[in-house]
């Protein structure tokens, strides 16, 4: 009888510390395709969120993000703390979320302190009756008994439970390896691998990710994040920390893009119908010198602490650079005036965001030192379809055929005067859109830093020469699932 006991207290704690540990990782950041929070955190920023529905526990903080992106693609990821995803969704100023109260159907998590007192009482049981055994013979052996099965059991589930983590571990390793090596195809194409960020508290990820530089550093979350325009001496600390911590690797800074959906509390815009296409970006700057040249004095100031290249974003036209360049030399001039030190290699680029600006890539390449590609508004305005809308949400095509022939004229245009091209959209990162850029002669890939090493690997595997071909193919083709079948049959899947 005391053996029967000591059986059902071993057995009924392993089953309340199963149930314990399952909710302890229920919320932590472990999913089987290794999507984890950083990465929402960062694709929330890169506006590649279309909507989310939160799935808080109804007794604990702890719960599930379902995540559907503007690619259509899907994620599910488990958080220890609800509310610090809903503050993160609501500082992104992202609103396409849902929270759903789980029932209170769900005892089993009401009924879990209960669990745990009772697994403590049998574990109790357990000892004593354990510790009551006459000289241990039979006691000590059921014990050596159930160690074994426990151990047997416990070796069978990790086989067959932790299968696809242990692949996951695996192919990390593996990413680890290619940290530090250069990204060039099997033939010898070398092209860099960048990141994007928000500040100085992404650019470790960035280092840990073997990224090569920041292709993206997203300067209105300062102003966003504050409740003031930041001041010139904000700005430059701001900025300093980025190119120091960088070591020296390139940083290409967007100036201040803020309207459409990134409002400031101490700025009044404009009413408008559209005001993705309305006032915002460099638009304002160039109306609002005065808070354009604070941003551009400071930048100036820190160019001296690491390698900085500056881009105009929402750029249109021809005019609109150019005067934005000539502001930038007049501050520039001003500060070498006042005996403050400029670098005299800073380059300065712009964003190709709009349709108009990718079709003339040939003349605005006589005035930029280069060019990065936002593919995230290029499609949506290309396709005459809001990314963030579920109606028309299939017109986000980012393999349309029309959407490649305009990356393709940007980055022939630029290299025809000498200019080097980046992408630093979402599509930079995509595995099926990393051949086709390489073929078509894209020179930096930007993209999350959880993203970059597994690009490196892609590009690693493949041909320049062949992807060349691949490229000019896939520009032929009349759709987007055309071109998407086309890559994947290239590479074999």
């Amino acid at each position: 009888m005391k053996k029967s006991y000591r059986g059902w207290g071993f057995y009924i704690s392993l089953i309340v510390v199963v149930v314990l540990v399952w909710f302890l990782l229920d919320g932590q950041h472990l999913n089987q395709d290794d999507y984890n929070y950083a990465q929402f955190e960062q694709e929330l920023a890169d506006d590649e969120i279309k909507s989310v529905e939160v799935q808080p526990n109804r007794v604990y903080p702890t719960g599930r993000l379902d995540i559907v992106k503007t690619d259509k693609s899907e994620e599910t990821l488990y958080v220890l703390d609800v509310s610090e995803a809903q503050s993160l969704m609501d500082k992104e100023k992202f609103t396409s979320y849902v929270v759903n109260d789980i029932p209170a159907e769900n005892w089993l998590m009401n009924l879990l302190p209960l669990l745990l007192v009772f697994g403590a009482m049998f574990i109790l049981f357990m000892i004593v009756m354990n510790n009551q055994a006459a000289g241990g013979g039979g006691g000590s052996k059921m014990m050596n008994f159930g160690k074994s099965r426990a151990k047997m059991t416990t070796d069978e589930n990790r086989n067959v439970t932790f299968e696809n983590v242990a692949g996951l571990q695996e192919e990390k390793e593996e990413l680890k390896v290619l940290k530090n090596e250069k990204s060039v195809t099997k033939d010898g194409h070398e092209v860099e691998l960048a990141g994007n960020i928000g500040g100085f508290k992404d650019v470790e990820g960035v280092l840990t990710n073997g990224g090569e530089g920041v292709g993206l550093f997203r300067t209105e979350f300062l102003y966003m994040d504050s409740d003031h325009f930041p001041t010139e001496d904000e700005q430059f600390e701001a900025y300093k920390q980025v190119l120091e911590g960088m070591q020296g690797k390139k940083v290409v800074v967007r100036t201040l893009d803020i309207g459409g959906d990134k409002h400031l509390s101490y700025y009044e815009f404009p009413q408008e119908m559209n005001p993705f296409l309305g006032y915002r970006a460099i638009r304002l700057c160039l109306k609002e010198t005065d808070i354009f040249k604070t941003q551009l004095r400071a930048l100036c100031r820190a160019s001296v602490y690491g390698r900085l290249c500056i881009m105009f974003p929402m750029i249109a036209t021809v005019k609109e650079f150019c005067d934005a360049k000539a502001i930038f030399e007049e501050v520039k001039a001003e500060l070498v005036a006042e005996g403050v030190a400029v670098s005299d290699s800073i380059e300065v680029g712009m964003m190709v965001e709009i349709p108009a600006a990718a079709v003339l890539a040939d003349q605005f390449a006589k005035y930029a030192d280069f060019f990065s590609i936002g593919t995230n508004d290029l499609i949506q305005y290309s396709m005459a379809a809001d990314r963030m809308s579920e109606h028309v949400s299939y017109l986000y095509q980012p393999y349309n055929p029309s959407v490649l022939r305009l990356v393709a004229n940007t980055i022939k245009g630029a290299h025809e005067h000498g200019k080097w091209v980046g992408m630093c959209g979402a599509m930079a990162g995509e595995p099926h859109a990393v051949p086709i850029l390489l073929g078509l002669g894209l020179d930096e890939f930007s993209m999350s830093a959880t993203q970059i090493l597994k690009a490196r690997k892609v590009v690693k595997s493949l041909s320049y020469e062949e992807m060349q071909g691949l490229a000019q193919e896939c520009l032929n083709k009349d759709t987007a699932d055309e071109v998407l079948e086309t890559v994947k049959t290239k590479l074999g899947e």
